[in-house]
C-alpha cells in the first residue's frame, strides 16, 4: 500500500504540534506522566495565585497548583486543587495549605503547614485554607494604630490653637 505524500505531511504536522504542546506544558511544570497526589484547599480569595504556582514544604518545592475554580454552589468561594510529587512526604489530615508571597514581587506560593494529628490524608482530600497577609496589607496595617495618634494629635493642635485664638482675641 502507497501512502501518499499529503498523508505523510499531514501526520508529521498533527505528531509536531502534539509534541510542542507536550513541551510547552512540561516547560510551564506540568509533568502528564507524573502521578502525585492531589489535593484540595477552599478559599475566599486566592490573591493572584495562579497554576502552575509552587507547592512548597519547608522551603522544598513538593508539587504545583493544578487548578482553580469557584464552588458549584455559587459562593463565589474558590476551590484550589494541587499536587503533591514527593511520594515520601506524608501529609497529615490537619495539615494548612498557607497562600503566602514568595518572593519580593508577590509571586504567590502555597506553603502546606503540616498538622500533629497521626492520620494521613488520603488523595483528594480537602486542607484546611489560609492566607498569608502580603507586604502591602501588612504595612497598612502596621500604619493604622499610627493614623489614628496622628489624627489626634492634631485634634489636640487644633483645640491648642483654638484656645490660643480665644486668649489673644480678648
Amino acid at each position: 500500500m502507497n501512502i501518499g505524500k499529503e498523508l505523510k505531511i499531514g501526520i508529521l504536522v498533527v505528531a509536531g504540534g502534539l509534541l510542542l504542546m507536550l513541551g510547552v506544558n512540561y516547560l510551564k511544570g506540568f509533568n502528564p506522566f507524573g502521578g502525585g497526589m492531589t489535593y484540595y484547599a477552599v478559599y475566599e480569595r486566592v490573591d493572584g495565585l495562579a497554576t502552575s504556582n509552587p507547592v512548597i514544604v519547608n522551603g522544598f518545592k513538593v508539587g504545583q497548583v493544578s487548578q482553580i475554580e469557584f464552588a458549584e454552589d455559587g459562593t463565589g468561594v474558590l476551590i484550589v486543587s494541587f499536587i503533591v510529587n514527593k511520594d515520601r512526604l506524608r501529609v497529615p489530615k490537619d495539615t494548612q495549605a498557607k497562600i503566602f508571597s514568595s518572593d519580593l514581587f508577590g509571586t504567590k506560593a502555597i506553603e502546606l503547614i503540616p498538622g500533629r494529628s497521626t492520620e494521613l490524608a488520603a488523595a483528594y482530600d480537602t486542607l484546611g485554607g489560609d492566607i498569608e497577609l502580603g507586604l502591602a496589607e501588612s504595612v497598612k496595617r502596621e500604619l493604622i494604630p499610627l493614623r489614628q495618634k496622628t489624627d489626634q494629635l492634631i485634634e489636640g493642635v487644633d483645640e491648642i490653637l483654638i484656645n490660643l485664638q480665644n486668649v489673644f482675641r480678648d
